[in-house]
């Protein structure tokens, strides 16, 4: 990975000594996350414009990634387009407890494995990038 720690960048924007969080957002409105300010500090954690000694891949969430290696992959949110540095996270749930309890997702039921049947299905309609917001469709 190729990029600038994440906290030198909030250093040079002067965040203030009270800060505890950074909230993040992606390009897709839906999705924003949140790290302590450990997780900022750490200089693993990266803004990411490169990977592999080339540009980062769009598939890779290109071109700009937040990666955050101590925290599972979820947290290392893609197409990054906002921070905000706050003292409390009161006001946002992380992405995935929205999801989690957002109430059309509580309709899934599962079977045993021996009782799954191949199937297709549509999981994704469409990727938004950040070249000019273009939409596709994934097959």
């Amino acid at each position: 990975w190729t990029g600038t720690p994440l906290f030198d960048v909030l250093k040079a924007s002067g965040i203030l000594p009270k800060a505890r969080y950074l909230v993040y957002f992606s390009i897709d409105p839906d999705w924003w996350e949140s790290i302590d300010m450990a997780d900022v500090q750490h200089p693993q954690t990266l803004l990411a414009w490169g990977m592999n000694d080339g540009d980062l891949p769009v598939a890779f969430g290109g071109p700009l990634r937040l990666r955050v290696p101590r925290q599972l992959g979820y947290k290392s949110v893609k197409f990054v387009n906002r921070l905000m540095v706050t003292d409390s996270r009161k006001g946002f749930v992380s992405a995935l407890e929205f999801f989690n309890s957002h109430r059309r997702y509580h309709s899934l039921t599962f079977s045993p494995r021996s009782a799954l049947r191949p199937m297709s299905k549509k999981i994704c309609t469409h990727l938004r990038l950040p070249d000019a917001h273009r939409e596709f469709l994934l097959r």
